[in-house]
């Protein structure tokens, strides 16, 4: 049995060792066994995909960019006329005291009774942003995230970024010489 197997293992290592001295391959071919493979790569082709964080400010993807706003209330600025001052949404006189001699809405300053509070005028206005209503609305943007799609064409295996494709080929037979 021993004997047997030995000689199965010297035959075929004489047919694989005989096989590269009766066959070769063309330039960029390696015999392997009875066979020229050639390995080919080639880089992948690809498409890039552009994608927003998805933060809370819920941005929109436009070209290459996401764009995103913030919307703050506007600031203020109330239109009392002279001796009051904006109080909320109202004017308060800013001088007198209650009095008897006036009534409970209003406060005597001198000899004469002012209304303690009146409807006044507010202007809102926004120092950055645009002003749309009772708030301020301001732009943000920043550079997509990228996410790149390869792919290669029939035949080819992809492996990270390039295309593989193995190649097998019939061995030629050498020519001998007669010397």
């Amino acid at each position: 049995m021993f004997f047997s197997i030995v000689m199965i293992v010297t035959l075929f290592c004489h047919f694989y060792v005989s096989n590269s001295n009766k066959y070769y391959c063309a330039d960029g071919y390696d015999l392997i066994g009875d066979t020229c493979v050639k390995e080919e790569i080639i880089e992948a082709t690809y498409e890039v995909n552009y994608y927003c964080n998805n933060s809370s400010y819920n941005e929109k993807l436009v070209g290459n960019n996401c764009i995103y706003y913030v919307e703050t209330p506007a600031l203020t600025s109330s239109n009392c006329p002279i001796y009051y001052t904006a109080y909320g949404s109202r004017c308060r006189f800013i001088f007198g005291s209650h009095s008897s001699r006036c009534n409970y809405d209003e406060v005597q300053w001198g000899n004469k009774c002012y209304k303690e509070y009146i409807n006044g005028s507010s202007n809102y206005y926004c120092t950055i942003g645009k002003l749309v209503g009772t708030k301020c609305i301001q732009e943000y943007s920043y550079k997509a995230y990228e996410d790149y799609e390869y792919s290669c064409s029939y035949g080819y295996k992809l492996i990270g970024s390039l295309c593989k494709k193995t190649i097998y080929k019939n061995p030629e037979e050498k020519k001998r010489d007669l010397m």
